[in-house]
């Protein structure tokens, strides 16, 4: 009996000592076991539960009420994805952002989410969420603006800022740094408005609120980097809901993971959403083999020098170099390209490739990267402004395009006559000579040659066509492929996507454009140039020796008295001297 009890006891402590370890282990430090499954698991504290959120009435793009009066926003669309994969229910309660804050004071609501920034003076009253965004500053300029690309462009000129936000702070505290005159303003439409009429050259803006506007269309781009601001956080009561604090930062953490998060800003935000720019780890100091066609200008085509260009080009490299890898291009056509990357003897394929339904069986492709269509262009001089204005006259088209299809099927909706042919400069020399009253042609391929002085100008809205994509083989080079994504959607919150298509497509503005593209023209083809001449040189001194040897040896032959030898320099004679 006594041996009994005492086997009791040391099985009770043994019992103990594991409940200590175990404790031990939720707790250490960097531990991953029963701690790593307590932080992702809400648990069962807050499913089925209804919570009280307050928020503002109106902060657009995160809170405001759509047309039908119902609120909407980040902010909205975010605690009801939340609430739905965690399994509660929430009420929204629109009273203004102070009134919200007081309303979790005093209880009468569980939290709060209002584009509510996280400062040391509010976590005395309330806990906060893990950041959900991370705002800041920009500057955007005029749609049609290209001389104002950054801060140092500012000199002497008129800015605007909203009153009272910290962009109108970091306006003013860099005022005297770069020359320019702030002035401040209480509504956001008037701003954008002063810029557009040219009153002002430039707005500073929060972040969000500027490239929601951007999404509505108020005819400004962005133009700098985003500058550091505060970060917006979900908040409770200090003290207080801690279930759904946790439920919270879960929810968040899994919408990030999946890319549901990155979605909804996209939705509200447009190309202005914060990147999803993560390196991927996997393709880190790694070569890749990059097939591309020969020409497909300005999508890939070899400048001067001999090198490969052009959009394509630009952006795998840009996004190699952001990502932390490199590529190799291979330039062998574009059926050879996808030849190469089914054969796997290449990694993937760019070249202003369509992603359609039936490369979709063979190939993954990226998420688009440019909006392909067709345009109508005309002589510089024309009066034709549209559609309406080609009855009776004759278009002309590139055979085998879209452009050449949707040139045809309206024909007879407009009265005109469509020619087709086989090359561009045939295409824009029968208008520049007045053969033909228009040319429908790809919108990338006419916005380059306009850029590059054709001759004409566009004088119809895009077309929809086919988006281009990034590919790989279907299955295979995951990584690599969701690593072009991050990085593309890196350089289209940046600025420096819609810089590189500026660069390859936009047409002059004025006369001191078309100078500065002549003489930048001039200066890239310079060494072509050079080489060329030293080619010439050295074929007119190798023709000279050749020349002189031949007519050292064909002279001997006339005189040497051998009838064959000085017919067949006769015939050499005649030959040569006739052509």
């Amino acid at each position: 009996m006594h041996s009994r009890t005492r086997r009791s006891r040391w099985a009770t402590r043994f019992a103990a000592l594991i409940g200590v370890l175990v404790t031990l282990l939720a707790v250490a430090p960097g531990s991953q076991g029963v701690r790593a499954w307590a932080d992702d698991s809400p648990g069962d504290s807050v499913k089925g539960k209804s919570f009280v959120i307050a928020t503002d009435t109106t902060f657009a793009p995160f809170e405001y009420r759509d047309a039908q009066g119902n609120m909407t926003g980040i902010d909205m669309d975010l605690i009801q994805a939340i609430a739905k994969q965690q399994g509660f229910t929430v009420k929204i309660k629109s009273v203004g952002f102070d009134a919200a804050l007081q309303a979790v004071q005093s209880k009468q609501a569980d939290g709060v989410i209002a584009g509510m920034s996280i400062t040391d003076e509010r976590k005395k009253a309330f806990d906060f969420s893990n950041p959900y965004f991370a705002s800041g500053i920009q500057m955007a300029v005029k749609k049609s603006d290209t001389s104002i690309k950054s801060y140092e462009d500012l000199k002497g000129k008129t800015v605007v800022a909203k009153t009272g936000t910290e962009s109108l702070s970091f306006a003013q505290a860099n005022a005297s740094k770069y020359g320019y005159t702030v002035k401040a303003l209480d509504k956001a439409d008037t701003m954008y408005s002063e810029v557009n009429s040219g009153n002002a050259s430039a707005v500073f803006d929060d972040y969000p609120v500027l490239a929601y506007g951007i999404k509505q269309g108020n005819g400004l781009k962005v133009v700098t980097a985003k500058e550091s601001g505060a970060s917006y956080g979900f908040a409770v009561l200090k003290g207080t809901n801690a279930a759904l604090l946790k439920a919270f930062n879960t929810g968040l953490a899994a919408m990030k993971a999946d890319g549901s998060y990155h979605k909804l800003l996209v939705k509200y935000l447009g190309d202005n959403a914060p990147a999803d720019d993560a390196a991927v780890a996997a393709v880190k100091g790694k070569s890749f083999i990059i097939a591309t066609d020969t020409t497909f200008a300005p999508f890939e085509y070899r400048d001067a020098k001999g090198n490969m260009t052009g959009i394509d080009m630009a952006l795998i490299r840009a996004i190699a170099k952001q990502q932390g890898f490199t590529v190799q291009i291979k330039s062998v056509g574009f059926d050879a390209a996808l030849q190469a990357v089914k054969a796997k003897q290449a990694d993937g394929v760019i070249a202003g490739m369509s992603i359609t339904d039936e490369r979709k069986k063979v190939f993954d492709f990226s998420d688009p990267y440019f909006d392909s269509g067709i345009q109508m262009a005309v002589a510089k001089d024309s009066d034709i402004k549209g559609y309406d204005d080609l009855k009776g006259k004759t278009v002309v088209a590139k055979t085998g395009t879209e452009s050449l299809s949707f040139a045809q099927k309206n024909a007879s909706k407009y009265g005109y006559t469509v020619k087709a042919l086989d090359k561009a400069d045939t295409l824009y020399s029968e208008v520049n000579s007045g053969n033909a009253a228009a040319v429908f042609d790809d919108y990338p391929v006419l916005a380059y040659g306009i850029k590059q002085g054709n001759g004409l100008k566009v004088v119809t809205a895009k077309e929809s066509g086919a988006s281009y994509g990034f590919a790989v083989l279907k299955g295979t080079k995951a990584p690599l492929l969701a690593a072009f994504n991050a990085g593309l959607s890196g350089m289209k919150t940046d600025g420096s996507y819609q810089q590189l298509i500026d660069k390859y497509l936009k047409a002059p503005d004025s006369e001191s454009d078309k100078n500065e593209g002549f003489f930048a023209l001039l200066a890239e083809s310079f060494p072509a140039l050079m080489k060329g001449l030293a080619m010439t040189v050295a074929a007119t001194a190798l023709s000279l020796l050749i020349a002189l040897a031949l007519g050292v040896i064909f002279g001997f032959c006339k005189v040497s008295g051998v009838k064959i030898l000085s017919g067949i320099a006769s015939v050499y004679v005649a030959i040569f001297r006739g052509t």
